[in-house]
């Protein structure tokens, strides 16, 4: 379980930091708030799916 869990909070720290990352370089470019979900990272990093959506 603690494996699980540890897991778990690398996948929600990676999201959260990447999103703040893209939401940053965004606002940097265009001036503009991004609005974007961790769903739309699931495409393009496939081991997310692997975790509860109710966690990311």
């Amino acid at each position: 379980m603690k494996s699980k869990d540890f897991l778990n909070f690398g996948c929600v720290r990676f999201i959260y930091n990447k999103m703040l990352a893209d939401k940053i370089e965004h606002y940097k470019k265009t001036g503009m708030m991004l609005n974007n979900t961790p769903a739309q990272y699931k495409e393009e990093y496939e081991w997310l799916k692997s975790e509860s959506s109710y966690s990311i």
